[in-house]
């Protein structure tokens, strides 16, 4: 299953690459990291397909790393609705602070994406809720199921696929529709895949601060608030 999945990620990948825009040039090869990951590799930025951790992401002459993807479920018993909630736990402390600073700022960009046949999510994105700083730079970002989305059942079993983008300063030359030569930064991709495990706690489990992030947005969410 694993390795089908992964297969079929790659070669929608390759399929997106091939066909986003006319100016891009195949040039793009896959390879096998040193953790024995995949890497498509191109000109653009190079994207690494992995399902574990921890594993690192380059940010120009840096680093920042992907510590782990957290998940916690919660039962509105008034709404007989479950929600899944993620956690991305990122280090940042190896960067410099103005580095840090234009990543959380710009450059950093995360998706999560859920598969659930019993709840009828086929690769869709999850919200997101907030993230936390803590100390040590550590960093985590909280994402959850849309509120009120009709979820009857556990979500246990089901497959998160966790996409990190970081631009990066260093830029490819390509040619646009009108064929002139233009630049664009390059970007370093994290694809990373992970289950919803058969023991997901419950949110009175999450640290407290995520936590309280998770309960101010379920409470604006139930009083309209966040619009």
């Amino acid at each position: 299953m694993r390795k089908i999945t992964l297969f079929l990620v790659l070669l929608f990948l390759l399929n997106l690459i091939a066909c986003k825009d006319e100016d891009i040039q195949n040039d793009s090869y896959f390879i096998r990291d040193e953790n024995d990951n995949s890497v498509l590799v191109s000109d653009r930025g190079n994207t690494v397909f992995a399902d574990e951790t921890p594993i690192d992401i380059p940010y120009n002459e840096n680093k920042f790393t992907l510590l782990d993807v957290d998940f916690y479920e919660h039962y509105y018993s008034g709404y007989y609705q479950y929600a899944l909630i993620a956690i991305i736990t990122l280090s940042m402390n190896e960067l410099p602070e103005s580095e840090l600073h234009w990543l959380t700022k710009e450059d950093l960009e995360i998706d999560l994406y859920l598969t659930c046949e019993d709840n009828l999510y086929d690769f869709d994105a999850l919200d997101f809720v907030g993230c936390c700083d803590y100390e040590n730079g550590i960093y985590k970002y909280i994402y959850c199921t849309p509120f009120g989305d009709g979820s009857r059942y556990s979500f246990v079993g089901s497959e998160v696929s966790t996409v990190i983008d970081a631009n990066q300063k260093a830029t490819y030359e390509s040619v646009n529709s009108n064929g002139e030569m233009s630049k664009y930064r390059k970007t370093e991709s994290l694809h990373f895949r992970s289950m919803v495990p058969d023991d997901v706690p419950g949110m009175e489990e999450m640290p407290t601060m995520t936590q309280r992030y998770f309960g101010v947005w379920i409470t604006n969410k139930a009083l309209g608030l966040d619009k």
